[in-house]
């Protein structure tokens, strides 16, 4: 990991790949922060998981933007959701649920 990527704040958000989730997902990694989205649908939330990536610049398609699919009220998927943010960015800051 990079010093750069250390000290960048890392945002989860939760239902994200459409409508509001998707919008706060887009302002975090505009802002700076590496994110992690989540949502139940797989294929829509890896587009958005791209579209994102290539909004922001993010040459290497993964560096600051990582998605976990899953119903985030079971509870193996609430785990994997902050475990992923911690194992690919270090940290975890903000949740948005």
């Amino acid at each position: 990991m990079s010093e750069q990527s250390i000290n960048r704040k890392v945002a989860v958000i939760t239902h994200s790949s459409r409508g509001i989730g998707k919008v706060i997902a887009y302002e975090f990694a505009k802002a700076g922060y590496a994110i992690v989205i989540n949502d139940i649908d797989e294929l829509e939330l890896e587009h958005t998981a791209k579209d994102i990536s290539r909004v922001i610049g993010d040459d290497n398609n993964g560096n600051r933007v990582g998605y976990i699919p899953g119903d985030i009220s079971e509870e193996q998927i609430a785990v994997s959701l902050i475990d992923e943010a911690i194992k690919k960015f270090g940290r975890s800051d903000v949740l948005v649920n």
